[in-house]
């Protein structure tokens, strides 16, 4: 058993300051001229009980790139220069390698990263054992060419998501990350707050546990982590009340702002949330630090590092991929909508890692599903199949299906990739943020996801993917099928962001039987799942035949965390080659091989 510590309940640090984030962006017609100032009324709010990033400094982590290259990075301030790389003895050949400035960041709002971004490519072929490197001072986690523990996590920041802080009579056009700005000018005072128009998500502080759960996934000793995307999840400030860990008021801090002509110009001192430093600091770094020390990470891009919303910081912070030339972090149009596939190929394993973040799903998706309890369909009937909905977009009549069709194309493209570099390994792990094969209750309705990764499916594509890890849906998910018609799910949007209660029955799960992809070309029976809306995190091991997965949650009636579901994937391939004979001008087939079809 682990014990559980939810972060604000197990310190007891805070301080008073006379702050408060009046936050309400105006669209204003494009003739105007003049100036408009917010003035800031003094009220005291409960900071968010972390430190300034600039007291942290060097932030160091080690990501895992394309070809399982150990990407080392460090965050330190503009002005300062690149941390120095420092080996022991045993790896004293690998003193020349440079470290380079990813990029540098600017002060500028709405996506201010005053920092400078340092990286060491280190070698991928050699272990790297722990103790032997330090950047900065820092030691790095070590690297393994042959893992055999897996941390699987995603989901996990702090979501706040405000439809309206109680400040706005009138939301208008202008979007700042992602959220409708109010109309008109900001609010001067806090006597012009009212309660009645507060309207959105808001986690509360004291029930995000992504602190903690990074402290117990380092001390499982992980040889490496996967992070299945969407690591910022504060879209904007917190309305009140103000009753410390119990809301999200604490994330909130002094701005000043200002309005000229048709352009927003964002000056201001900004709290723990948005597409910054200082949100990306209090929404991820600062909690998931422990885990971070403790082994490199495969970071995968969630659909909250788009553009519109934290995908500058993905590019500059996270991404694998080198940054093109002349890239400027406050540059629109710097920010790409699609990543190309990688993969990380270990000796046993290899990943396939998938950026499916900009996908728009049909009538926007699981978050939007109505859920509720007793509503989920029961078991079919003996002898009989349910079979969930697939989520055509053509059906949707707010999406364009020239650019459906188009996304297809680009994500069938990149599934033949995949498909082209799993014939290295015989087992191979799809990794994405959106699942391949989940299901999940709309009502009385059980649906499928994801349908544009599905319609980008060839017929051979996943023969040598054992299974497919994901997140996006706020609970854990693990589904097998009757032999292994398809990957096994596992779906770990669990480790953070507020929990969605899905109501699936879970007697239902295997009398399920998928029908998806081009032509329902993949078919398979649910043998064994279970849906559970439960903080956590997942360890995947490998063993002499397979890998068992371990899903771990919180236990609110021991207080702790425990182990709940476990299931084995066996090694690939999942779906073995068909014998074949040569059948060039050079070769023969022989009488013995006539029944064998041509190798291709």
């Amino acid at each position: 058993a682990r014990r559980w510590c939810v972060r604000l309940s197990c310190s007891a640090t805070a301080m008073l300051v006379k702050s408060l984030l009046l936050l309400a962006w105006a669209a204003q017609a494009s003739g105007q001229t003049e100036t408009n100032t917010a003035i800031l009324s003094d009220n005291d709010i409960i900071p968010e009980d972390i430190p300034p990033f600039t007291d942290q400094l060097p932030i160091v982590y080690l990501l895992l790139g394309p070809e399982a290259t150990p990407l080392a990075r460090a965050i330190v301030l503009p002005e300062s220069a690149c941390p120095e790389l420092s080996f022991t003895s045993e790896l004293s050949h690998l003193a020349d390698t440079s470290v380079e400035v990813r990029n540098v960041g600017s002060a500028s709002l709405p996506t201010a990263f005053p920092i400078k971004v340092c990286e060491a490519k280190l070698p991928n072929d050699i272990d790297l054992p722990a103790e032997t490197i330090t950047f900065g001072g820092r030691p790095l986690p070590a690297v393994h060419r042959n893992p055999e523990r897996y941390v699987l996590m995603g989901d996990t920041g702090l979501r706040v998501k405000p439809k309206n802080n109680g400040f706005c009579q009138s939301p208008g056009s202008t979007k700042l990350y992602d959220i409708d700005q109010c109309d008109g000018l900001p609010p001067t005072s806090r006597s012009q707050f009212n309660e009645s128009w507060v309207d959105g998500d808001f986690q509360a502080l004291d029930d995000w546990p992504l602190e903690s759960l990074s402290s117990l996934a380092a001390a499982e000793a992980p040889h490496a982590v996967v992070y299945v995307g969407d690591y910022l999840y504060r879209q904007g400030p917190c309305p009140y009340p103000n009753n410390a860990g119990a809301d999200c008021t604490g994330i909130n801090a002094p701005s000043f702002y200002e309005l000229e002509g048709a352009n927003l110009e964002y000056d201001f001192v900004p709290g723990n949330w948005g597409d910054n430093i200082y949100g990306w600091w209090a929404d991820f770094f600062w909690p998931a630090r422990d885990l971070l020390a403790a082994a490199p990470w495969i970071g995968i891009r969630g659909n909250h590092e788009n553009c519109e919303r934290a995908g500058h910081g993905w590019f500059l912070l996270i991404s694998p991929h080198p940054l093109r030339k002349n890239w400027t972090i406050d540059t629109e149009g710097e920010c790409d909508d699609f990543s190309p596939p990688w993969r990380v190929p270990f000796v046993n394993e290899q990943f396939l890692l998938m950026d499916d973040s900009l996908i728009t799903p049909l009538n926007k998706g699981v978050d939007h599903f109505n859920y509720t309890e007793g509503a989920c369909p029961g078991p079919a009937p003996e002898g009989e199949v349910l079979v969930p909905e697939t989520q055509s977009r053509y059906e949707d009549e707010d999406q364009d299906d020239a650019e459906v069709t188009r996304q297809i194309g680009l994500y069938s493209g990149y599934m033949k990739t995949l498909e082209d570099w799993s014939q290295s390994h015989d087992t191979n792990f799809y990794a994405s943020h959106r699942p391949l094969f989940a299901v999940a209750c709309d009502g009385d309705h059980m649906n499928v996801l994801d349908w544009t990764m599905q319609q980008s499916l060839g017929p051979h594509t996943l023969d040598r993917v054992s299974a497919a890890i994901a997140g996006h849906m706020h609970w854990f998910e693990a589904l097998s099928f009757e032999n292994q018609g398809l990957p096994a799910q596992i779906v770990v949007g669990n480790a953070g962001t507020d929990l969605i209660k899905n109501y699936v029955n879970q007697e239902t799960l295997p009398t399920i039987e998928l029908r998806v992809g081009v032509d329902d070309a993949y078919t398979a029976r649910v043998e064994a799942g279970i849906t559970a809306s439960v903080y956590g995190y997942s360890v995947m091991t490998r063993g002499a035949n397979g890998y068992n997965i371990v899903a771990y949650g919180y236990n609110e009636a021991s207080s702790q965390l425990e182990p709940f579901y476990d299931f084995s994937v066996p090694s690939g391939p999942r779906v073995p080659k068909e014998p074949c004979v040569p059948c060039g001008k050079r070769h023969r087939r022989k009488t013995l091989f006539a029944s064998l079809p041509c190798c291709p």
